[in-house]
């Protein structure tokens, strides 16, 4: 039932069942509609669509309720009556099931096609069922006043059902309201400029009778402003305008359909939703508002979980290992005004640095240094012929050399060019992993020194346009030492940047990746003044955390009703990826002090992080967060000590926030075997320290408590 409205919480949707219940007709009806459809979903073993604003169920759901309107003021037995909605919900279900097949491969959802199919031909075969029913209903009056048009909007909730009440249309509202205050705001603002719209056009003298109908135009504010698109700023104009759409398109059908009932129902959304998600879509990543395809978490939720993981790993670019080992200088980057402008910005030159390995101001050449595949893929282009430049020469005639492309196994082609003449070993057809021997660094093609070139192209074709990407799992400078201890998970490195790819440190390596799972007892002591709600959360001072492995190979921290953390063992690091339904302060905090830890950490080496996002529900306030932004603390993050065959790995964070219960300072200590073994959390005026009391090692799932 929720899904008619895009709520995805099943509790939430029991709201609306009992809404749907104040008319007992109505209820029983809905109850066999879904019945018949969950039959028909089994039997053609058929997946559903909730997500989508409607599925299977659903639709079968709501051809038997307009069946149950339908014949309510006729002279019917009520066999006939069952048998009509047992057909109607059943071809409803047929129909939005084959209209899911032909809709899969593309971003359309289903909505409400079948239903809209179903009842069109009741209408149509049973006109005067229509006239009587519609007669028995209570007249809707255009408002003249602010009351009138907030009761006309409660009532319209309910319209989508046949049951135009204010008491339906609280209910809707209330459930609306617990699901996603976001949504709510931009249904309202298509509403209402769905209503301002359909005024103007009765002023231009069209007979339209909109209220019946303007549930379209709040669930195309829905739909567009938040759940198929991730709210923000700019969906709040997307939803004013598809209400106007919306409104339009209804009096369009009103006109075909002379004022019929087909017109009300929810064809005028559908059209809308779709022409929405067409122009939007038209942009690819540079549309206005971003698709988010999944109805996991309410979308203010969803926005915030989005907006920290695009804090924290930044935008969803394709990510590069560095293509050669050794201290590297970034000679030209995105941008960079001479070759790399216009279309061809997105790309790198790397060199070997002043000093390297030679006297102060001096560059050691970069002359044949092994090149290495920093992406997995197919070879689809390959050039080994075209002769190397002596210093300060250029073949204008062979652009880029020698050269090789590789297929992405996702949307992109990479180019590494300017190779040493017959150094290639790799072939067109073969496959190659990051790090597989691809051939050396050369000075062919236009190049006046030697240097590799490296970008993400559009085509294959040499030369095509290229595309942002991020250089993955690399080191650089953090103070004038000279030192390479600033760690970078992902970036983009600015001209003259001086770079070398992080290689892990095995003890470190060692210690993280052999974390044995079993069952964990942690000890609290609590010290000075902490904030309270903490101090309340460890009263029994002694938390259980069992750790296992998933079936993806994760690591699951369990606190049982305190909920779980999950961690990978990442290409780059140890990382901390999602805290579910997080209730245990430990966990949180454990969160916040370890979101990841590099394989190539070393004494003194720093990095920045994000936390991983609580992503259990929030408040009222949080949920304007889409529209007003959000604040994430970012940790700086220093490892103080790193294991030497028995020793420990202990990484100290620390933070600037306004929060009272983020720490100041955050210290764990991770040894072999048994995993992280002490956390302390520092405030302005007290301190909370977790030691790990037990372990027992074993593979059995443990709740916790």
């Amino acid at each position: 039932m929720g899904s008619i409205f895009f709520i995805s919480n099943p509790w939430i949707g029991l709201i609306l069942w009992a809404a749907l219940f104040a008319n007992p007709r109505l209820g029983a009806f809905g109850v066999l509609g879904l019945g018949v459809g969950m039959a028909c979903k089994r039997l053609l073993r058929l997946g559903d669509a909730p997500s989508q604003g409607a599925g299977i169920k659903a639709n079968a759901l709501l051809s038997a309720v307009a069946t149950a309107w339908l014949t309510s003021a006729v002279s019917m037995p009520l066999w006939v009556q069952l048998m009509v909605a047992v057909l109607a919900a059943g071809t409803a279900a047929i129909v939005t099931g084959a209209a899911m097949a032909v809709l899969q491969t593309s971003r359309f959802p289903v909505m409400a096609t079948g239903y809209c199919v179903v009842a069109s031909c009741l209408f149509v075969l049973c006109p005067n069922c229509t006239v009587l029913a519609s007669a028995t209903m209570a007249p809707w009056l255009q408002p003249t006043d602010a009351l009138g048009w907030l009761e006309s909007f409660v009532r319209s909730m309910g319209g989508l059902v046949y049951s135009p009440s204010l008491q339906f249309g609280a209910l809707v509202c209330l459930a609306m309201l617990l699901w996603s205050r976001a949504a709510f705001l931009t249904g309202v603002i298509a509403w209402s400029s769905g209503a301002l719209a359909g005024l103007a056009f009765q002023a231009l003298g069209f007979p339209y009778f909109f209220l019946p109908l303007s549930y379209n135009f709040f669930l195309v504010g829905v739909a567009l402003g938040a759940v198929l698109f991730l709210p923000t700023r700019k969906t709040l104009l997307i939803s004013l305008i598809a209400g106007v759409l919306c409104s339009f398109v209804g009096l369009t059908l009103q006109v075909v359909f002379a004022g019929g009932s087909i017109s009300y129902l929810p064809i005028s959304s559908m059209l809308t939703i779709w022409l929405g998600i067409g122009a939007l879509m038209l942009a690819g990543r540079n549309a206005v508002a971003k698709r988010y395809s999944s109805s996991r978490f309410p979308p203010e939720v969803a926005w915030c979980r989005d907006a920290c993981l695009a804090q924290r790993f930044g935008d969803s670019d394709p990510l590069l290992a560095v293509p050669l080992s050794g201290p590297l200088r970034v000679s030209q980057g995105f941008a960079g005004g001479i070759t790399h402008a216009g279309a061809w910005s997105h790309a790198f030159d790397f060199q070997r640095p002043a000093g390297h390995d030679g006297g102060a101001g001096e560059n050691e050449s970069i002359w044949g240094a092994t090149v290495l595949s920093p992406v997995a893929g197919i070879i689809e282009r390959v050039r080994n012929d075209v002769p190397d430049n002596p210093l300060g020469g250029s073949n204008f005639a062979d652009n880029w050399g020698n050269h090789v492309v590789i297929r992405l196994e996702r949307d992109g082609w990479l180019l590494v060019a300017h190779l040493m003449r017959g150094s290639i070993g790799v072939s067109v057809g073969s496959r190659v992993e990051p790090g597989t021997i691809i051939g050396r660094v050369g000075n062919s093609g236009r190049s006046p020194e030697p240097h590799l070139h490296m970008q993400i192209q559009v085509a294959a074709k040499v030369g095509a346009p290229t595309k942002p990407f991020k250089l993955a799992n690399y080191l650089s400078h953090n103070d004038s030492s000279g030192a390479w201890l600033r760690w970078t998970a992902s970036g983009i490195p600015i001209r003259d940047s001086l770079l070398e790819a992080a290689t892990p440190n095995p003890q470190v390596y060692s210690l993280l990746s052999t974390m044995m799972p079993g069952s964990a007892v942690w000890f609290c002591a609590i010290s000075g003044d902490v904030p309270a709600r903490l101090r309340q959360a460890n009263a029994d001072r002694t938390t259980r955390i069992a750790v296992t492995l998933d079936e993806a190979g994760r690591y699951r921290f369990d606190a049982g009703k305190g909920g779980r953390l999950l961690a990978s063992l990442d290409p780059d690091a140890w990382r901390i990826t999602e805290l579910e339904r997080v209730q245990s302060s430990f966990l949180r905090l454990f969160g916040m002090a370890t979101p990841c830890i590099p394989y190539a950490s070393q004494v003194g080496m720093t990095w920045d992080d994000v936390p991983p996002l609580l992503v259990s529900g929030m408040g009222f306030a949080d949920s304007l967060a889409p529209f007003f932004g959000k604040h994430f603390p970012k940790g700086h993050y220093e490892c103080q000590e790193v294991p030497q065959f028995q020793g420990a790995i202990v990484i100290k964070a620390s933070f600037e926030s306004s929060d009272p219960l983020c720490p100041s300072v955050l210290t764990c200590r991770f040894e072999r075997l048994r995993g992280p073994v002490f956390l302390r959390a520092e405030y302005p005026s007290g301190a909370i320290e977790y030691s790990l009391l037990s372990f027992e090692p074993g593979l059995s799932q443990n709740n916790g408590n």
